[in-house]
């Protein structure tokens, strides 16, 4: 599955235009996540949790520049993903969406059905 490919702030993406790459920020995940557990919640369609769990794989290195932003030592975020790399700095904004990325896909870990049976839970990249 190929990485969730989010619209950067650099340029945004204007009216007949080229969408920006970067910088993308965990916020616009956290944004998307929650968009699709909606969609999910509203319309029972499993492709929604697939979506939401793309989103969260986002932050472990499923993304453009295969890094992961989520720091498993210190449980912050790092702020973005620019053309040259991870922003290292850890705001506060970047680590609550992270941890609430997380804390709402948790929240669905009945769904055990999708992704070869495992539980969202479980491992969440290759």
């Amino acid at each position: 599955m190929p990485p969730t490919i989010q619209i950067g702030n650099n340029g945004w993406y204007p009216k007949n235009g080229e969408k920006a790459r970067f910088d993308q920020q965990p916020i616009e995940a956290q944004s998307i996540l929650e968009a699709c557990i909606e969609a999910y919640k509203s319309t029972q369609d499993k492709k929604w949790i697939v979506n939401a769990r793309r989103c969260l794989e986002w932050y472990l290195g499923r993304n453009d520049m295969n890094l992961s932003l989520y720091d498993y030592k210190t449980g912050g975020c790092y702020d973005s993903i620019t053309p040259t790399g991870i922003n290292r700095n850890q705001g506060a904004e970047s680590t609550l969406a992270c941890i609430l990325s997380f804390l709402n896909m948790y929240s669905l870990d009945n769904i055990t059905d999708i992704d070869l049976g495992l539980k969202l839970s479980e491992s969440v990249i290759d």
